[in-house]
């Protein structure tokens, strides 16, 4: 069951709600992919003034892009998202700018991590950590 009011969070992360969406949560410190990428991706974070950002870049070109908000003791995390309209994601990709959301949520004193997910990604985010949260 949901503890915390993750609702303003997410309005913080200025993303779309997916229609189909389910609501998701995990400790910070069990979120991971199961699939590790190859060496020539790398992750690069930005911390901004309502929420931090983390992309996934193939070589020196963006790939995917996720958010993060923080509150007390617990964050929201937005769908993960292609760059560009022609970028197909996939788990893999996904995974890893999460698992690193869900580090820097850490980081930040959060113990939980909540993630409003399309229906189509619910069981990739099982495969993370997370469980249903309400």
């Amino acid at each position: 069951m949901s503890t915390h009011d993750w609702a303003p969070l997410w309005e913080q992360l200025e993303s779309d709600r997916p229609s189909d969406a389910a609501l998701l949560r995990a400790p910070t410190l069990e979120v991971g992919s199961p699939r590790k990428l190859p060496e020539e991706y790398a992750l690069f974070e930005a911390p901004l003034a309502d929420y931090d950002v983390v992309e996934l870049t193939l070589f020196d070109r963006p790939v995917a892009r996720g958010r993060v908000a923080y509150g007390d003791g617990f964050a929201v995390v937005a769908p993960v998202l292609p760059v560009h309209d022609d970028d197909a994601l996939g788990p893999e990709h996904i995974g890893a700018v999460v698992e690193r959301l869900a580090d820097n949520a850490h980081g930040e004193g959060a113990e939980t991590v909540y993630a409003l997910v399309a229906a189509d990604a619910v069981e990739h985010y099982r495969e993370f950590g997370f469980a249903d949260a309400d």
